[in-house]
């Protein structure tokens, strides 16, 4: 059998074609695991002396990529895309601020011969990985900026412009963070003091390297054994200190890890008593906007407020791109401006979003006759230009007016008895796909959507376009946009409160991702047992369902064990793998409270000598005939998901249950649209089925015994 061949990834070609040979090769033969059989193909390699001979010497290089097997051309694939970040958009700026902290100065001498950007970025990767690193570390977090693994805190210490890189104390604030994050091992920071530039003041930026949850993977071996391997991952988290701006900003996977580790910088390096006052985490929610233009003049104790007016709005219209600005003078007031020119109601009944607004206002302390101007700027869900503003009881002025408007949701996580009184929402929210869910999914659960943004949980993601369609446009009955509004599901952050919870059920928390639907929780030890638990959602989804037990099949070796779900579970058991709901009502019936580890133990124990002492195969079917699972004892169960599937096991069901040793293939097959069983339960779910159903020869099947 002729050899797999690879592909060039589109990264490693681009590389190939637009290097210098001499960079090409001092790149795709250093001495890295990775490169090892790209290095030993090119290890005859010579740079061309001519330039004309230099087309011949890529398509030689091409075509030795060609002959080398996926598995040793990926590593430098991956190298190669960020070795490209950093030759584009934000890639050089980054590449330059890190060298120029990290490299001596002979070393950025021959930095800036190289002759463009492709050649500083591999020379870069060749000769300073750790630098390398860091500097494709800060240009991720650079554009990551208002993204999902994106957070901005605000702190009161400017006296903490003082603050270097070199005046930090390294191994205390590792220390500080590893025990913060309860990490089995230490972690490794960079910190890079960043120069003050025309867009940006003067900040500092830490990486944090750390490891994540122990996790397995299956390795295939020549010898086709399987064969898994234990390892630590690698995770990053970026944090940004701008003095200045009185800001932190934190890049990270889970929102969780972002605030301990800027409350860690925030404790350990600003001396800030987090206990007395914890970090402000930037929400911001121009909402209020979209039905009026008007604010209310709040009472102020020690402030005498003159006037107060929205100067500046950008809406976003039908779309995301497409946008309109409004602004007046600072001592005018949009409203009035916007009644006299422009349908305002119209306007806002189109809009989908707001991208940026102005308020002007004018004020005096009580001890004082000066008025005095202040425009606070709002720029999407996280910046405000009330951080420049070096006076903190102007900073606090403006925050107090903020919070009486409901523009300004600081952070609020859940308290234990408020966390336990929304989990069958959490739940619920988990083990829904959508990442984007209506008003309305929390109205009929009676539950106020905006207490689980001040959480975290969720962000606004702006009015459903699609309903928003529907409103006449010169319609006085038109629902307000606000009650169209969608929210998004920040499912790290969800995910981890849901592992926060089974903590106190799960004896061993290991916390790995196994897929999108599945996530390893660790092991309950129960006596001499240690069973696998996991995380599962949407397991009434088809396809969801079929990468669960795919992934499920391929753990085998740990044993059976059990799976929570959110919702009413679907499935008694996936295989042997018993499911078990979340929430459980208490002791009234009329509350719902995490499920205990006694509880899911006993659930466990049951399915498991259900399995082993059953003395019948069984096939129980829904109502509705769209799912089934047959139950074979010894084997587990075989869960159908699809009428079709439905019908054909029926069929060979009944046969088993008459005594029929088998039926004929087109029997089982007869009105289910398949050409072959096999095709019925399709290429992901056919190596589980086939356990269950034996192809007896000669186009007859029957039921597995036994």
């Amino acid at each position: 059998m002729p050899r797999r061949r690879s592909s060039t990834g589109q990264s490693l070609a681009q590389v190939i074609e637009n290097a210098s040979p001499a960079h090409l090769l001092d790149f795709l033969r250093q001495k890295d695991e990775g490169f090892k059989a790209i290095a030993a193909k090119l290890s005859g390699f010579e740079t061309p002396t001519e330039v004309s001979d230099e087309a011949g010497f890529r398509d030689a290089v091409l075509q030795t990529m060609a002959d080398i097997e996926d598995i040793g051309i990926k590593p430098a694939e991956t190298e190669c895309s960020r070795v490209l970040l950093l030759v584009e958009g934000k890639g050089p700026t980054s590449l330059s601020k890190v060298a120029q902290q990290q490299l001596n100065a002979e070393d950025q001498a021959q930095l800036a011969e190289q002759p463009d950007d492709l050649a500083r970025s591999l020379w870069l990767h060749i000769n300073h990985r750790r630098a390398f690193d860091d500097a494709v570390a800060f240009r991720n977090a650079r554009i990551w900026r208002d993204g999902k693994f994106y957070s901005a805190f605000e702190v009161d210490v400017f006296s903490a412009g003082l603050i270097t890189a070199a005046g930090i104390d390294r191994l205390q604030l590792e220390h500080a963070i590893r025990d913060k994050l309860k990490l089995p091992r230490a972690c490794g920071i960079t910190m890079i003091d960043l120069p003050k530039e025309s867009e940006h003041p003067k900040s500092l930026l830490v990486i944090v390297r750390h490891p994540g949850p122990l996790s397995s993977i299956a390795e295939h071996p020549d010898d086709a054994r399987k064969r898994l391997h234990f390892y630590l991952p690698q995770h990053e988290v970026i944090l940004i200190f701008t003095p200045a701006l009185q800001r932190i900003e934190v890049c990270g996977d889970t929102q969780r890890t972002r605030t301990l580790v800027a409350d860690t910088f925030a404790e350990t390096v600003l001396r800030q008593d987090i206990s007395a006052k914890p970090l402000t985490l930037a929400n911001y929610d121009l909402s209020r906007f979209l039905s009026s233009f008007d604010l209310p003049l709040p009472e102020v104790d020690d402030v005498i407020i003159e006037h107060i007016g929205l100067t500046e709005i950008e809406l976003q219209l039908d779309n995301w791109t497409n946008r309109i600005r409004l602004s007046v003078g600072a001592k005018s007031d949009l409203s009035g401006f916007a009644a006299r020119y422009v349908d305002i109601d119209r306007l806002l009944r189109r809009s989908i979003g707001i991208a940026r607004v102005s308020i002007g206002l004018g004020y005096r302390w009580h001890f004082s006759d000066a008025t005095t101007l202040l425009e606070i700027t709002i720029t999407g869900r996280n910046r405000c230009n009330l951080q420049s503003q070096r006076d903190p009881a102007v900073r606090s002025l403006g925050r107090r007016l903020l919070m009486e408007w409901g523009i300004l949701h600081p952070f609020e996580d859940l308290g234990d008895e408020e966390a336990q009184s929304l989990l069958p929402t959490l739940a619920d929210i988990h083990d829904d796909d959508a990442d984007v869910l209506p008003t309305s999914w929390f109205n009929t659960r009676n539950v106020d959507a905006e207490r689980l943004v001040a959480a975290g949980l969720l962000s606004r993601k702006g009015a459903d376009t699609g309903l928003h369609e529907l409103i006449d446009d010169e319609g006085d009955d038109a629902p307000p946009v606000v009650s169209l509004m969608r929210y998004s599901v920040n499912r790290d952050w969800l995910q981890q409160k849901l592992v926060e919870t089974l903590g106190a059920v799960v004896s061993e928390l290991i916390a790995a991702k196994v897929s999108k639907h599945l996530l390893l929780l660790g092991r309950i030890l129960d006596g001499d047992d240690r069973i696998p638990c996991y995380l599962a959602r949407d397991l009434g989804n088809p396809r969801s369902f079929a990468e669960i037990e795919l992934e499920l099949r391929a753990r085998t070796a740990d044993g059976p064990g059990i799976i929570f779900v959110g919702g009413k579970p679907p499935w008694e058991r996936i295989g042997r793998n018993v499911v078990v709901q979340l929430c459980w009502n208490d002791a009234t019936g009329e509350n719902q409270r995490a499920v205990s580890t006694k509880e899911a133990i006993a659930q466990w124990r049951a399915s498991q000598t259900k399995l082993r002492i059953g003395s019948e195969i069984s096939f129980t079917q829904s109502d509705d005939a769209q799912s089934a699972i047959l139950s074979v004892p010894s084997i587990g169960d075989l869960n159908l998901t699809s009428p079709y599937q439905v019908m054909i096991v029926r069929r060979l069901f009944d046969a088993h249950r008459h005594g029929l040793p088998w039926i004929k293939t087109s029997e089982a097959l007869e009105s289910s649209g398949s050409t072959s069983i096999e095709q019925a339960f399709g290429k992901s779910r056919w190596p589980t089925a086939k356990q269950f159903l034996d192809n007896v020869g000669h186009g007859k099947w029957a039921i597995a015994s036994d």
